[in-house]
Formats: C-alpha cells, sequence, structure tokens
C-alpha cells in the first residue's frame, strides 16, 4: 500500500502491530481489507458531497483517496482475533517461547505434557554451558 501511495503518513505501522498481537495472517489481512473499505466509503462519500481533499480543514494532509490510521482503528474494530485469548493466557501456553498445543487444562500427563514441562529445564541447561 505505501509503494502504491495508497497508505497515509499517518499509518503507525509498529503501532499497528501492536494493535493486532493475536491475529493470524488471514485476520491481519481481513483487518486490512476492511480499512481499505473505511476508506472507499469516505472517498465515495466526499465524491457525492462535492468535497476534495484539504476542503474540510484538515490542509489536505489526509487525502480521502489514501487508508489512514482512523481506518485500521474502524477496522479492528470489526475484525475481531479468532482466539481472543489475553496476552497472559497466550504466555502460559509459550513457555520460554515455544508453543504447546496440549490440552493445558486437563490433569492427565500426556507425553506432550511430559515433554513441555522438561523443555525449559533443558533450554536453560544449553544457554548456561556453551560449551
Amino acid at each position: 500500500m505505501r509503494a502504491s501511495k495508497l497508505l497515509s503518513p499517518c499509518v503507525d505501522i509498529t503501532e499497528l502491530a501492536q494493535m493486532t498481537t493475536n491475529y493470524s495472517g488471514a485476520e491481519i489481512k481481513g483487518a486490512v481489507g476492511a480499512a481499505q473499505s473505511h476508506a472507499l466509503g469516505r472517498y465515495l462519500a466526499n465524491i457525492d458531497t462535492g468535497k476534495q481533499s484539504g476542503e474540510n480543514g484538515d490542509s489536505g494532509e489526509q487525502d480521502v483517496q489514501k487508508v489512514t490510521m482512523a481506518d485500521f482503528k474502524a477496522a479492528l474494530t470489526e475484525v475481531r482475533p479468532f482466539l481472543g485469548a489475553d496476552n497472559d493466557a497466550l504466555a502460559a501456553l509459550r513457555p520460554l517461547g515455544t508453543l504447546c498445543s496440549c490440552g493445558t487444562g486437563s490433569r492427565e500427563r500426556s507425553p506432550h505434557k511430559r515433554a513441555r514441562d522438561a523443555l525449559p529445564p533443558l533450554l536453560r541447561c544449553v544457554f548456561s554451558n556453551p560449551n
């Protein structure tokens, strides 16, 4: 979008990355599409009312043909992550950065749970002894 000059300079990619922490790639693609739809809707509304960029007191900086940060924020209220888990819940599934896909809610000591529980001490041992 930036290379095609369709992205407004007000869009903060770092902030967007933080806002989409638990989003999958498909969900991010959906959010980008929704933001484009918001920009298109704004553009068409401005054509219908005869407004051009800069006529509404914005000094022309936010071109109505470009996707703005406001478009992305509106899109993120519509496109939510499927899992919707908070950061603490996801962090509990990733001890030392690894993902455990086993059923962590059960009391059963499955091979996956035993491997998950053995992994952190093993990694600590490997990283503390470089040789």
